[in-house]
């Protein structure tokens, strides 16, 4: 995970994965030596692997296992740390996996709105209008977001 953080490669993650369905004792046993830092690195990483698996339809896959093993180890692991922002009491990979119709549609309104000015993405108010031309203005929130 060292070299995967480092690199951002899980390329390597996987050539060198070699755990079944779920990491061994040997796989873990550095995590409670990680860094704040990287113990948070790797939990967002991770995060976003499982939410583009999700969005792929790729969520019973045994890449997916494993990842989703990994990260509710991380996860206690930060939980375990006074030190450390605590992660949410939900499994965000779950929650997105079932929600993730409602999560699509909600990106997809958004993408149209900031494409099209019908709505503010920031406070959804439909006072905007075009700032110039590249950027729409809101005027509910005073904030300008661009065109494309």
């Amino acid at each position: 995970v060292e070299e995967v953080i480092k690199t951002n490669s899980w390329f390597k993650f996987w050539e060198n994965c070699e755990w079944l369905e779920s990491p061994t004792q040997e796989d873990i046993q550095y995590i409670p030596f990680l860094s704040d830092c990287k113990l948070s690195n790797a939990y967002g990483i991770i995060l976003h692997s499982l939410k583009k698996l999700s969005e792929n339809d790729l969520e019973t896959t045994r890449e997916a296992k494993i990842l989703h093993k990994f990260y509710l180890l991380l996860k206690s692991a930060i939980n375990s740390r006074p030190t450390m922002f605590r992660a949410p009491e939900v499994d965000a990979f779950l929650d997105y996996s079932k929600n993730k119709k409602e999560y699509r549609e909600q990106k997809n309104r958004e993408e149209r709105a900031r494409k099209t000015g019908e709505m503010c993405v920031f406070c959804g108010s439909e006072k905007v209008r075009s700032y110039n031309r590249i950027e729409w203005k809101c005027y509910q929130c005073n904030k300008r977001f661009r065109k494309n």
